[in-house]
């Protein structure tokens, strides 16, 4: 009798033990479980904090490189206004009148063939007082030589474009060039003499005007064409 409760209390105790050790067994693994999801989520927020600090450097790097280039351009735009020149200053020398200038217009010949060339030279001499001169412009469509017969106009040096071609002229001076007519009819708009039709045979006058000096007289000459 003895003997039989011994050995039913010492299964009893081996049970309860085996228990134990399987309830200390779980809550080991539940405590390693918790762990191992504290650290799954304190790295989740670390790499979260990582790539919010690299988002925010590049951000400030961009930031700093756009400043960068509207100051630089601001610069060069500065020293490009002061790189600008200064404004040319106004000549103190006047403009000629019809006084201070005495013209002269002259043929190379006084007759020319059909088809032929008559170089028309022009001189200006400077007739005024003004020790600093005057200014004048004598290119083809500021001293206009036009060649007409009879009421008709044949030719005019100012249909095409010219350049300006200003005088200084003060005591002592004077200039002469030359205006070539091929004894051409000119028209209305700016055509190259080769396509411009040759006049007849006839006597044709050149007279020399200058349009802004209505008073200076340029004089004539007479051209016979045959």
């Amino acid at each position: 009798m003895t003997e039989r409760n011994t050995r039913g209390r010492t299964g009893a105790r081996r049970t309860s033990s085996s228990t134990s050790a399987r309830a200390r067994s779980a809550a080991e693994r539940r405590r390693q479980a918790t762990y191992r999801r504290r650290r799954i989520v304190v790295g989740a927020v670390a790499v979260i904090l990582l790539a919010l600090a690299v988002f925010c450097g590049y951000a400030l790097v961009r930031l700093a490189g756009s400043a960068g280039a509207a100051v630089g351009w601001g610069a060069g735009r500065t020293l490009e206004r002061e790189a600008v020149p200064d404004a040319p200053k106004v000549s103190a020398v006047r403009s000629c009148t019809a006084s201070d200038v005495d013209v002269t217009l002259a043929a190379s010949t006084a007759t020319v063939g059909v088809g032929g060339s008559v170089d028309f030279s022009i001189t200006l001499r400077y007739t005024g007082s003004a020790k600093q001169g005057c200014l004048i412009d004598a290119s083809d469509d500021a001293a206009v030589l036009t060649v007409s017969s009879g009421d008709q106009t044949i030719w005019r040096s100012d249909v095409c474009p010219a350049d300006p071609y200003w005088l200084l002229l003060a005591t002592g001076d004077e200039d002469t060039h030359t205006v070539t007519w091929n004894t051409v009819a000119s028209s209305d708009s700016c055509v190259a003499d080769a396509d411009l039709p040759k006049v007849n045979a006839g006597t044709y006058v050149a007279a020399l005007e200058f349009p802004d000096l209505p008073k200076l007289d340029g004089g004539s000459v007479a051209v016979a064409v045959q």
